[in-house]
């Protein structure tokens, strides 16, 4: 699915494809990494987890793992969807 343009500066990229079979986001169970924790981007492959999500346990610090706060993708990300608005945003 192409990627709808993010709704402002800084915000979460959204989700390009369905996640009902992915939830719920648990502390034993996070289908998204399966496929999201590479290296690099492949052209037509899933983005990457971002450095900035990755931190060392207890330290506050870039890291191996992904931060606690990060774990759970659909806090911030959301599935996109070509929807027209049902109130004008004027943010």
């Amino acid at each position: 699915a192409k990627n709808l343009p993010r709704a402002y500066p800084g915000a979460p990229p959204q989700i390009p494809h369905a996640i009902a079979n992915l939830l719920p986001v648990t502390a034993k169970r996070n289908a998204c990494l399966s496929c999201h924790q590479v290296k690099q981007k492949i052209p037509g492959g899933p983005t990457p987890i971002p450095q900035s999500h990755y931190v060392a346990w207890g330290k506050g610090k870039p890291g191996k793992h992904i931060g606690g706060r990060y774990f759970n993708c659909v806090m911030c990300h959301v599935p996109q969807a070509n929807a027209k608005p049902l109130v004008q945003n004027v943010f």
